[in-house]
């Protein structure tokens, strides 16, 4: 027998991995409300605007002024029910302001809403 024959055969290691210095970055995913596109009156600092579209957790309206973003607004919107006339006291936080032909459209976060009943 050769000498080559009777060594043990060793296996060779796999190489090593390199490990990037750089943590993966979890993907995130924003589910958004539904947004139900609807024309209603809002009263915000004694000035009347119209709403484009409202969910359970946030509201798009139009508005001749201009908020900053991260500014915290108090509005009110006026709707007509079955049952009368209802009135929804908001506070929100704007979260983003788009300026298209002298209006300003507004993005709130809605932080907080009271219900009110209207007497007919």
């Amino acid at each position: 027998m050769t000498s080559s024959a009777l060594r043990k055969h060793t296996p060779t290691p796999a190489p090593k991995r390199q490990r990037s210095n750089q943590a993966k970055k979890p993907s995130l995913v924003i589910e958004r409300a539904p947004r139900v596109q609807s024309r209603l009156p809002v009263l915000l600092d004694g000035k009347l605007g119209a709403t484009k579209d409202i969910s359970s957790t946030g509201i798009l309206f139009e508005f001749d002024d201009d908020y900053a973003t991260g500014s915290h607004i108090q509005f009110e919107l006026e709707m007509n029910t079955p049952g009368g006339p209802i009135t929804i006291l908001c506070s929100g936080e704007v979260v983003r302001v788009n300026k298209d032909s002298g209006r300003s459209s507004i993005a709130a976060k809605i932080i907080s809403q009271t219900m009110l009943v209207n007497e007919h």
